[in-house]
This record gives C-alpha cells, structure tokens and sequence, in this order.
C-alpha cells in the first residue's frame, strides 16, 4: 500500500475519534449539559461529515474538490477557539442560534471575530495557523491556484481539459493535502478537548 493510501486511511480513522471526542465532553463534568456541549457536538459532526467527504473525494482522486475542505475543517477550528476569546460564551452561543455572523461578535478585548482575526490569534498557539488559513482559503474561491493546477511542472506547459480528475497535482501534493487533513482534524479534537477541561473544572467549583 502507498503511503498516500495509507494516510486516507488513518485519515478516514478519525470519523470515530470524533465521536469519542462528542462521549467524552457529553460525559464530564458528572454529565452536566451546557450550551458548549450543544456546540461542540455540532462542531465534532460537521467535521467527521467534512473528513468523510475528504475521504471519498481523495479516493477518487479529486483533489480540487478535496482541498477546500480543509479550509471548512479550519473554519471548525476557529470557530470553536473563538468561545476560549469571549467574556460569555453562553452569550456568543444565543449569537450562533440567532443566526448572527460570528464576525459582527467581540471578543473580551473588544476585537471583531473575523477569520482573520481569530486565525492570528491561534497562530500564537498554534504556529503555522496562519499560513494554512491563507493558503487553504486560495482554494475556496477561484484563483491562480486552479490556474497552477492545470500546468504541468516540468515543462510548465498549460492544459485545457474538464474533467474530475484534470490536475497536475503530483504524489507529493496529494500526500501532503491529506497530511493537513489530519493535522487540523486532530486540531478540532484537541480545541474541542479544551472545553472537556473546563466543563471539568467547572463542576469542581
């Protein structure tokens, strides 16, 4: 098996962790239900149905397809990191139900929560936070990343094709893309643990 295969795999892998990570939160704190928990769970399902989409869309080697997805897992991540900024997180809570935007929110400073915002913020936790967001988010919307998808390295020649698997993306940036995937699954589970400490302490207080 190639070590790309091998990554789908452990990648596809982490669809339980975030089940077990949703058990683990619901049952701390002697089971007590806060409105984090409510979030939290939404947070762990929208990112094991955004690894299962991944997972597939690596398969059948659609990539262009595949990558902006990790941008959405970031999105997971700064999200739930943004509960950590605010002086009420119950409030920023009513503010997610409401259907408000996250960035018309402040956090205790007083900053807007925008991507970018909480993007450099969790890059002083989270070093390398900043170059993913800005590099994932080429992906999102039309650029000349999809311009350098269509030419090829060595000769730096430009196709003209249509088709889902039409790229030039070689072994190594698959590897890598799947690489990231992981890395800010495992990001999601570790952002979302935080709050299993707090709801911890919390019942202990």
């Amino acid at each position: 098996m190639s070590q790309l295969n091998e990554l789908i795999e452990k990648l596809e892998k982490l669809e339980n962790e975030f089940l077990q990570s949703s058990l683990r939160i619901i049952n701390a704190g002697d089971k007590k239900i806060y409105s984090m928990d409510l979030l939290s769970t939404a947070v762990n399902n929208r990112a094991l149905q955004i690894t299962k989409g991944f997972v597939s869309l690596a398969r059948e080697n659609n990539y262009i397809c595949a990558v902006p997805l990790i941008r959405l897992q970031l999105d997971n991540v700064l999200r739930f990191f943004a509960t950590t900024l605010v002086s009420n997180y119950d409030d920023l809570f009513i503010h997610y139900l409401e259907g408000n935007p996250i960035n018309r929110y402040r956090d205790s400073k007083g900053n807007l929560l925008t991507d970018n915002y909480l993007a450099r913020s969790l890059e002083k936790i989270f070093p390398g936070t900043l170059k993913l967001y800005s590099t994932t988010s080429g992906y999102i919307h039309l650029s000349e990343k999809h311009f350098f998808a269509n030419i090829k390295e060595e000769d730096r020649k430009i196709q003209m094709a249509v088709g889902a698997s039409v790229h030039n993306f070689s072994e190594s940036d698959k590897t890598d893309f799947v690489k990231t995937m992981i890395e800010v699954s495992n990001l999601v589970i570790i952002i979302l643990e935080q709050w299993k400490h707090r709801k911890e302490f919390i019942s202990k207080n």
